[in-house]
């Protein structure tokens, strides 16, 4: 792909619909009980990774030209969240909360840009091109 380079008024726009936020929902308040409140350790990653990978770099006349990819794994979500883990357990919760912003900084810190080429044809979603890429990609461990 070729590279575009960042100019004025380019920003990010996310497609994340509304339904798929209460569905993630319903799952975390089915789960949390029965993961004794594990899974609130996991989610976050999925809930920042879902928008990212829905998310779309606009150019200023409002030209999709990139997608965004968040490229975190779930060993890597698992690794980043057990010492987060801990520590919230040790600090009676109040790690949890630094932890809900360190998640966010993880998660863009695993985030790519794809360019789109200028005859290619845009993708109707920014999650389509993550998926396609994901399936592509070996599996690697950082």
């Amino acid at each position: 792909m070729s590279f575009i380079p960042p100019g004025p008024g380019m920003k990010i726009e996310s497609e994340f619909p509304w339904h798929e936020a209460i569905k993630d929902a319903i799952i975390t308040a089915i789960l949390t009980p029965l993961t004794a409140g594990l899974v609130l350790f996991i989610f976050p990653y999925f809930f920042q990774r879902d928008v990212l990978d829905r998310s779309f770099v606009v150019d200023a006349e409002g030209r999709k030209v990139g997608s965004l990819d968040c490229t975190l794994t779930l060993p890597q979500m698992i690794r980043h969240a057990i010492p987060w883990a801990i520590l919230s357990f040790v600090t009676f919760g109040l790690g949890f909360l630094i932890f809900q912003f360190r998640c966010a900084v993880f998660c863009y810190n695993h985030t790519e840009i794809n360019w789109f080429d200028e005859e290619m044809d845009i993708p109707k979603s920014a999650r389509q091109v993550s998926v396609g890429r994901r399936r592509r990609r070996p599996e690697v461990e950082a």
